[in-house]
């Protein structure tokens, strides 16, 4: 049991490398819509000396064109987070209803106010709001029944 820890770890680790890999590699390839995604960060593409387009132009565009692999890293990274404070989320104290509590808020505040300023709904923007506020529902029922849990074994 204590061999399953590291393994699922250092695997998610590494299918989050390469997921983030292929990912910022197919953000680069995309054509289509590159104007606006180059004018959301406020970047001046010129003929004579064109400026580098950012990392984070390249991951937003495969979010909203090609979301299989960034949905594929942004599970992985939460298998890494999840593995990492699992023995905090084991324990009964309050200190596991906080972090459930707030990370699920976090991730619902992510799913609302991050994606909605996507213009262009496409379905890729959709899928990752889905995915934020599904992590952020679960997460809060997570907290709901441990709290329930301490609260009903403190009477």
């Amino acid at each position: 049991m204590k061999m399953i820890k590291p393994v699922v770890l250092c695997s998610a680790l590494i299918l989050f490398g390469i997921s983030l890999f292929f990912s910022l590699y197919e953000g680069s390839g995309i054509n289509e819509d590159t104007k606006t995604a180059v004018d959301y960060l406020n970047v001046q593409q010129t003929s004579i000396n064109p400026e580098p387009v950012p990392q984070i132009t390249l991951f937003i565009r495969t979010i909203k064109y090609s979301p299989i692999f960034p949905a594929v890293s942004l599970l992985s990274f939460l298998l890494v987070m999840y593995t990492a404070i699992y023995k905090e989320l084991k324990k009964k104290g309050i200190y596991a209803i906080i972090l459930l509590g707030t990370l699920g808020t976090v991730f619902l505040i992510i799913s609302y106010g991050f994606f909605s300023y996507f213009v262009p709904m496409t379905a890729g923007t959709k899928l990752f709001m889905l995915l934020f506020f599904s992590m952020g529902l679960l997460n809060l029922v997570f907290a709901g029944y441990k709290g329930a849990n301490l609260f009903m074994r403190a009477e």
